[in-house]
């Protein structure tokens, strides 16, 4: 770990954890939760607070574990993760069981995660939901969910202590032609776009990035053509231009 240009204490999990699938920090940079996405897929998370100074050892920068949550039985659990800025709402995503927990820390003692509540989405099933997840750092009742195997990415908002879906998009207008070279493309399974692989949402949930990495078929002429529309819901529409990579096989 590296705070500035000062290294801090190492996390090290086992030879089974696969630890840091993916990880999330807070504002200040005082707390971190990690997915491990273990071995035969069960997986857990690891949340961490910063000790600038731990009075029982004399040490300084020392990252303590607070909290570890973990998931069910080939679930992926912790394949996706992310935290508010305050670090008291934490979002993992399960893609194997197609399900997002969310946690919010409850305890008013110095460790906030010494006990916590959850809520549970759930997916259509296959679709990988909870592929990727992203809350809105600065307004966390707002969140979006990526499930690729379905091309779709969806948006849920907090009411209450209800999370309910308000918006999603299938993506029937991605582009399946994108450059490998100068002068040749590549055609892409446009059915198999893998719209919703990564999600990024804006600090209070105005603008949403999607991803879609599409699935390579084959490299051919520049006869083949596809087309399609998307309708968007009332709550986010398709601002600016798209952004391509060029292909790699």
């Amino acid at each position: 770990m590296l705070s500035g240009d000062k290294k801090t204490t190492d996390i090290t999990g086992s030879t089974s954890d696969n630890l840091c699938d993916s990880l999330a920090m807070n504002f200040e940079s005082t707390r971190i939760v990690v997915g491990t996405r273990r071995n035969d897929d069960t997986g857990n998370i690891k949340i961490y607070n910063y000790d600038s100074y731990d009075s029982g050892t004399g040490t300084a920068n020392t990252w303590v574990l607070a909290q570890t949550i973990t998931g069910n039985s080939s679930s992926k659990f912790g394949k996706s993760v992310d935290m508010n800025y305050d670090g008291n709402r934490i979002v993992v995503g399960a893609p194997d069981e197609n399900k997002v927990y969310v946690y919010d820390a409850t305890s008013s003692s110095a460790n906030e995660w010494a006990t916590y509540v959850s809520n549970t989405l759930t997916g259509t099933s296959s679709s990988d939901f909870g592929w990727s997840v992203s809350i809105a750092k600065d307004n966390p009742t707002k969140l979006a969910i990526g499930s690729p195997s379905e091309n779709k990415a969806y948006m849920y908002e907090l009411s209450g202590s209800t999370w309910s879906q308000t918006w999603s998009n299938i993506a029937t207008d991605v582009p399946n032609k994108v450059p490998l070279t100068e002068s040749t493309d590549v055609y892409m399974n446009s059915n198999n776009a893998s719209y919703g692989y990564s999600v990024d949402l804006s600090t209070f949930g105005k603008f949403l990035a999607i991803g879609a990495p599409g699935v390579l078929t084959t490299i051919t002429s520049a006869n083949s053509t596809y087309s399609g529309s998307t309708t968007f819901g009332d709550n986010y529409y398709e601002i600016g231009e798209r952004l391509y990579g060029i292909a790699k096989t």
